[in-house]
């Protein structure tokens, strides 16, 4: 019960963004359940408003702790999502990098430059190139 109290003294604004990637992330965990990944990117197209970024990647981290197997791709795909709502261009970036199970992969956003989120461990891995 400590989340809920955590969640009773965030703002008004905070906790509506959290809902939004709450929703976000359980939209594209369905829907990469469904559709090809291909399919997803092409839905996404920005509209046009400033963005906080840290607090939406707050708000997409936060959320994926409740969405059940909220991987990097799918925190990936639900921040885009949410950035093309507001206006704002974004890159997903997929990378692999081999360890001793075989080879692992991970997905990153970038926007402006900048690795918004997924970033922690995108320097391990090698981008793969878009088709």
């Amino acid at each position: 019960m400590r989340w809920l109290k955590r969640w009773r003294e965030l703002p008004a604004a905070d906790r509506s963004l959290v809902r939004e990637a709450l929703l976000e992330l359980s939209v594209v965990r369905l829907a990469l359940h469904l559709k090809p990944l291909t399919a997803l990117k092409r839905r996404l197209a920005p509209r046009g408003r400033t963005v906080d970024l840290p607090r939406v990647a707050w708000a997409v981290k936060s959320a994926a702790r409740i969405v059940p197997r909220a991987t990097c791709l799918t925190q990936a795909l639900a921040m885009q999502r949410m950035l093309a709502k507001r206006g704002c261009p974004s890159k997903m970036e997929v990378g692999v990098a081999k360890n001793h199970k075989g080879l692992e992969a991970h997905a990153w956003l970038v926007c402006g430059g900048e690795v918004v989120i997924g970033g922690e461990a995108a320097g391990q891995f090698v981008p793969l190139e878009a088709p």
